[in-house]
């Protein structure tokens, strides 16, 4: 019983990471379609409620309907208030998870709640996953965006998070990494902390 509950579960929710992957290139969604993968996730969700992954998509799908603006003011705001929910769940549930750490993260930093949830999210993001690009970027544009909120201590630790980014040897991290830091204009976050060699030519203006 458990096993098919299980299966039934994959088949309901094996839809998302397709629905997301064009959602992310296309940055539109269409209503029908949110709705469409909100049943199939909330289905997962109820077959097997201890499920980390099923509260992290659910969370992903709040923010993916922020990201394209579908809704606007109070209503935009709390897709984001209930991303954050689903992330929280989704972290009590897998401790360890360094990008649902990120994602918790970057939804305080979007809400401007810059407190004790919010220092403790960016800490367990680089300590669980300082090489994962996807967390890389998370951290860095959230860091970014609220950096004149941050603690000395966790704009070291954006700083450190962002470096890493930029000597990854994953494909296009270097290159997506300086178009975050190009966007944000942090430079000064940085280029004093570079050797002034090929990389630092690269990223840092004259």
């Amino acid at each position: 019983f458990e096993a098919s509950k299980v299966g039934l579960a994959d088949l309901s929710a094996r839809q998302v990471d397709p629905a997301f992957v064009v959602w992310r290139k296309q940055k539109v969604i269409a209503i029908d379609e949110w709705d469409r993968i909100h049943q199939r996730l909330l289905k997962a969700e109820s077959l097997q409620p201890t499920n980390a992954d099923y509260q992290f998509k659910l969370g992903q799908l709040f923010d993916y309907r922020w990201m394209t603006g579908t809704r606007q003011g109070a209503e935009n705001r709390q897709d984001v208030e209930t991303a954050l929910e689903y992330y929280r769940s989704a972290v009590a549930k897998r401790v360890i998870w360094g990008r649902a750490w990120a994602s918790l993260f970057s939804a305080k930093a979007r809400l401007n709640e810059i407190d004790d949830e919010f220092t403790h999210a960016l800490d367990k993001s680089v300590k669980f996953a300082p090489w994962e690009p996807p967390v890389q970027l998370i951290v860095s544009n959230a860091g970014f965006l609220r950096w004149g909120n941050l603690t000395q201590s966790d704009q070291q630790k954006v700083r450190a998070n962002t470096l890493r980014g930029l000597k990854s040897v994953s494909g296009g991290q270097t290159r997506k990494m300086i178009q975050l830091i190009r966007s944000y204009n942090k430079y000064e976050v940085v280029c004093p902390s570079m050797p002034k060699d090929g990389l630092y030519e690269r990223v840092c203006p004259n």
